[in-house]
Order: C-alpha cells, then structure tokens, then sequence
C-alpha cells in the first residue's frame, strides 16, 4: 500500500512541476512578445525585424537563419507554434531628423509655413494609427508562404488537390457525352 501512494504522490509531483515548467515558459514567452531585442542572437535594437504570427519579434537575419536551419519549416524559435514570419518595415530615424527640431514629442517640418506642432488629440490620433498598422501588418503574409504553410500543416493537401483534378477531368468528360 505504501509504495501504491508513493506511486501515486510521484505521478502527482511530475504533474505538477510539469504543470509549472508551461506556466513559467507561457511567461517568459509573452515577455519576449513585445521587445525590441532579438531574444535570438539578443541585439539590442536590430533594424530589420520579422514578426510572427504569434507576435514575437526577431531580427530578421535570425527569422530567415531559423527557417533554412528548420528545413524551411517556419516555426517561432520561441512558442514553437507554426508561424509564418513577416518583416517589418519600420522607417529609420536619421540624424537629419533630429537636426530639424523633431524634439519634445512635436512633429516641426524643416522648411515652409506649416504648422510647428499637433494638438494632444492629433498624436494621439497618429499613435492609435501608427499601433492600428502594425497590429495589421504582424498579419500580412505573402501567397506563397501560405501555400506552404497549409502544406505542412495539411498532410492530405496534396491527395486533395489530384482528387481535384481528377474530379475535374470526370466532369469534362461527361458534358462531352
């Protein structure tokens, strides 16, 4: 009876600690989510990146190294959930940027007459812009990496497509009848 319940408390244990390894991996994997470290090779502030499906962001040297290392399966190095990458484009800062006065959190254009500065509700506006597309674009994916996605992940994908064809061969030959 006693080793029943030993048995018994060890399986408990392992479920737990097993319970507790995904919990801490969950956290640490929505930590890594929003930075702008590459929490692959860990640059500090990559200037290309790639995002996931899933929302992790990598530089983009290390979405692409990831995919020709996997076979160009494309998984996130970080949830392992089949995800396909997309790069961000994001416009670099230029030190002619910084010399034309765009400081204190205003937008002053270096020549001509237009305004010097936004109201708080016009950034505000341009920041839930600037959020809302690049929500969209961590949601852009090309045709092709489409494709393939829904070839690994659809092992009948190819069965079903010659069954398509057959099945149109058939009805070509029966309107000729």
């Amino acid at each position: 009876d006693q080793l029943l319940i030993d048995a018994e408390n060890m399986a408990s244990a392992k479920k737990r600690i097993a319970d507790m390894r995904t919990i801490d991996c969950q956290r640490d994997s929505i930590s890594r989510q929003y930075t702008r470290s590459c929490g692959v090779c860990f640059t500090e502030n990559p200037t290309i990146r790639a995002s996931y499906n899933c929302g992790h962001i990598v530089c983009l040297p290390c979405a692409e190294e990831q995919s020709i290392s996997n076979g160009g399966e494309k998984k996130c190095p970080f949830c392992r959930k089949d995800s396909i990458f997309v790069r961000l484009f994001e416009e670099e800062k230029t030190e002619l940027d910084e010399d034309n006065g765009a400081e204190n959190g205003k937008d002053v254009p270096p020549t001509g007459n237009k305004r010097n500065s936004f109201s708080d509700e016009e950034r505000d506006a341009k920041i839930t812009d600037m959020h809302t597309i690049r929500a969209a674009e961590r949601h852009l994916v090309s045709l092709p990496d489409i494709v393939r996605l829904v070839r690994n992940t659809c092992p009948h994908y190819l069965e079903l497509m010659l069954l398509s064809e057959a099945i149109k061969e058939l009805i070509k030959e029966t309107q000729r009848i």
